[in-house]
Formats: C-alpha cells, sequence, structure tokens
C-alpha cells in the first residue's frame, strides 16, 4: 500500500505534470477525494481509495492536537465503513459463483485502512492478482452498460479505433439519488460532528474529486484533464471535477494497427509499381 500511495503523493506534490509533449498545469485543492486504478505488466491491477486530511486546516481551527487526532481517528473509521462494503460487495461475488482462484486474500486483496502523515491522507488499497480476478468482479449487466457506458468499435482492414465511455467515477448514483462523491464527502462532515470546527468545514468543505486512471499502454487517447508518464513506466489519465452535476463523461479510445495488412499493402504497390515499369520497358523496346 505504501508504494501506491507515495505514487500520488509524487504526482499531487507538483503543480506542473508534463505528458505526451507537452506541460499541464493541476491544481488541487487540499481537500481531495480520489478513486485510483492502476494496471501493472504483470497482469494485476491495484485500486485505491483515498481522502486527503489538510491538516493545516485541522490545526488552524481546531482547539488542541488531542482533537485533530480525534478528527483523523473518526474518519478512519468512516474509511473504513467504504472498505467494508467493498468487501462485502466482492463476497457477494464470490458466494454467488464460487472460483477457487478469485476467493479474497488469494484472487482480490484488501489492505488495511490507515493514515498517511508524509502525505496527509487516509485511505485503502485493492489488488486484483490477475486480469481475470478484475473481470471476475467487475461483471456488468446488460442494462448497466446500456446505462453507464458506450463501447464502440470503429476502422477498416488497416486499423481500428476501439473507444469506451462511461460515468465520472463520483457522479454514479447508488441508492436515493446519492452520489458516490456526495457518500465520502459525507464521511469527512460526519468525522467533524461534536468537534469545535464542525460548522467550520460544513461552511468550507468542497473537495476535489480525482479519478486517476494509470496503464502500462501508451498509445490510449483520453478527454482527462491532464496525461503525463509517472514512474515504472506508468502513462497516467487525470479527471478531476468540483461540481458532481456538471461533469463530464470519461472517454477512453486506443487505435489499434494490423500490421499484417499495412505490410500487404506496401509489397502489393511495390509489386503493382515493379510490374508497371517492366511493361513499360518492354513495350518501349518494341
Amino acid at each position: 500500500m505504501k508504494k501506491i500511495f507515495l505514487a500520488f503523493i509524487l504526482i499531487f506534490s507538483l503543480s506542473f505534470l508534463s505528458g505526451c509533449g507537452q506541460t499541464q498545469s493541476v491544481k488541487l485543492d487540499p481537500n481531495y477525494i480520489m478513486l485510483s486504478i492502476s494496471q501493472n505488466s504483470n497482469g494485476s491491477t491495484n485500486q485505491a481509495v483515498v481522502i486527503g486530511v489538510n491538516s493545516d486546516f485541522l490545526r488552524e481551527h481546531s482547539k488542541s492536537v488531542q482533537e485533530e487526532m480525534i478528527f483523523k481517528q473518526k474518519l478512519i473509521k468512516e474509511v473504513e465503513n467504504i472498505r467494508n462494503e467493498f468487501l462485502f460487495s466482492f463476497a457477494l461475488t464470490y458466494m454467488n459463483n464460487p472460483k477457487e482462484e478469485f476467493k479474497i486474500n488469494q484472487g482480490v486483496l484488501l489492505s488495511q485502512v490507515g493514515y498517511n502523515a508524509e502525505g496527509d491522507y487516509i485511505g485503502f488499497e485493492i489488488t486484483f492478482t490477475s486480469s481475470g480476478a478484475w473481470q471476475y468482479y467487475h461483471q456488468k449487466s446488460e442494462s448497466s452498460d446500456e446505462n453507464s457506458e458506450k463501447n464502440n468499435k470503429k476502422g477498416n482492414i488497416f486499423f481500428s479505433k476501439q473507444q469506451s465511455e462511461g460515468v465520472f467515477p463520483f457522479a454514479a448514483v447508488i441508492n436515493d439519488e446519492l452520489k458516490i462523491g456526495e457518500k465520502y464527502k459525507n464521511c469527512y462532515l460526519s468525522a467533524s460532528e461534536n468537534l469545535s470546527f464542525s460548522e467550520k468545514i460544513k461552511e468550507n468543505y468542497k473537495p476535489d474529486y480525482v479519478y486517476n486512471y494509470s496503464t502500462i499502454y501508451p498509445k490510449f487517447h483520453s478527454n482527462a484533464d491532464a496525461q503525463f508518464k509517472g514512474s515504472h513506466n506508468k502513462y497516467h489519465h487525470i479527471w478531476i471535477e468540483k461540481d458532481l452535476n456538471v461533469c463530464e463523461n470519461i472517454k477512453l479510445s486506443v487505435y489499434v494497427i494490423y500490421k499484417g495488412w499495412w505490410i500487404f499493402f506496401a509489397l502489393s504497390v511495390s509489386l503493382i509499381g515493379m510490374t508497371i515499369a517492366i511493361l513499360i520497358a518492354k513495350k518501349s523496346k518494341i
């Protein structure tokens, strides 16, 4: 867990990020909530949920260090509830279709929730140990595909463009019109209840909602707010939203080149050109 969180620290401690041949400015509020998905070269996938603490704000408005510590402990418990919901969902998936290689603590691993003082955040990580495990725990119904995600494939014999479009994760509605981002925001607000700075937080807490998708494949294109190459040769696509009511859908696409047809076409053109040249030469001699 520490390694992936340290990567996040490096990413968000920079005010200017370089990627894809350009420099982009990314400004994050000290208050942020982040969902991260990272594909690894060994086929595994890491998923993390992180909530920034903003200790500077707490220190400025709390009556004592003890009160600040109480808030952090309460926020840890709130995030543990999120972790337990993931765990419960995985358990239901496994019970509905048991497969030994994908069971919890084998196909999927969940870290404990903890506070990282260096990065000033609280969160946890989920590891899917193989691409099969990821697909097993992310099966989609036909209705969810129709409502939340569009997958298109366009192209010809030389290349194809595969495009996927889906709802910004924090804007997805879970129940009673409550959005995931709002639910996670409420965790931070609940942790401040009965503390001296509770009203201040209610007035000022407007977090950045951050979705960080990283992949080992460089040919992905997206409508992300920032794209750059990070550590471990990972290509990051980062979306940042303030208002969940007006946020854009996430779009990812990749071009697949069919080299065989390009080679065939190149050879065919060469052979045709050569044949024409030979015929012209023979005709000129006659």
